[in-house]
């Protein structure tokens, strides 16, 4: 009876776990949209830029807190990882900022399967039996979401182009940050807390660039700002990026 009790019990903290965690991806995600929407939209560089900023906050104030304490990464190396973490998350929310919110979850749930063969390439590590069920469960899910919705999900050229590029490049840091931590002995929060520091400095000279870019298009224009600046790539974020793809 008590097995049976403990059982239930781990079962509801793992789909409240999973609950949780849908729910708070859906949230961001939505929550960037707005963002990218906003009467003062930010590019994708910008956004990308605030969140290591807040991150790199809050994980010293978790370091002060007591959650979890600081051990020192050789920033070279530091820097290297998060270069590529970096790129991944600016890829990720300029594919947010230029599909819809439906096509960039149908991609996004294509980069798991694509990650785990990345794994195995890499890393030469298997999937167990559980976690090929859930892969195969979401690889099946997206593509008869893909042949339902055949007619609805939209995109241009140029945003499955970058969604595509999302897909390639996200799974590289989560195979560099794995030998990183080891060599260090480090846990994942105590390396964020370095790596959400090292690309917010990596990101400044260009959210300065950027800065400067709006000001000039906003004189030269006088309506505001130059469109193409508030997004990465210009053009690409208000749909004139290619032809229609969908």
């Amino acid at each position: 009876m008590a097995s049976e009790s403990s059982s239930t019990s781990t079962l509801a903290q793992r789909v409240g776990t999973v609950g949780i965690n849908v729910g708070a991806t859906i949230g961001v995600v939505a929550a960037n949209k707005m963002l990218f929407a906003g009467a003062v939209p930010l590019s994708t560089v910008t956004l990308t830029w605030l969140h290591y900023c807040s991150g790199a906050l809050f994980s010293r104030l978790a370091i002060g807190a007591g959650a979890f304490t600081y051990r020192h990464v050789p920033w070279r190396e530091v820097y290297q990882v998060y270069a590529l973490n970096m790129l991944a998350i600016v890829c990720q929310n300029w594919s947010l900022q230029v599909n819809s919110i439906d096509f960039y979850q149908l991609m996004k749930a294509v980069t798991l399967p694509y990650s785990a063969v990345v794994d195995y390439v890499f890393k030469k590590q298997v999937l167990n039996q559980e976690a090929m069920i859930v892969v195969a469960g979401i690889t099946i899910g997206a593509i008869l979401v893909a042949v339902e919705e055949v007619g609805g999900l939209t995109t241009t050229v140029g945003g499955l182009t970058i969604s595509l590029l999302s897909i390639l490049v996200t799974p590289l840091p989560i195979v560099a940050f794995g030998p990183l931590m080891r060599k260090h002995d480090v846990s994942s929060l105590q390396l964020f807390s370095q790596g959400s520091v090292a690309g917010a400095v990596m990101l400044t000279p260009l959210v300065l660039i950027e800065l400067v870019w709006r000001n000039v298009g906003s004189s030269a224009s006088g309506d505001g700002g130059a469109t193409g600046a508030s997004s990465f790539v210009g053009g690409a974020a208000d749909g004139t990026g290619g032809a229609d793809a969908g």
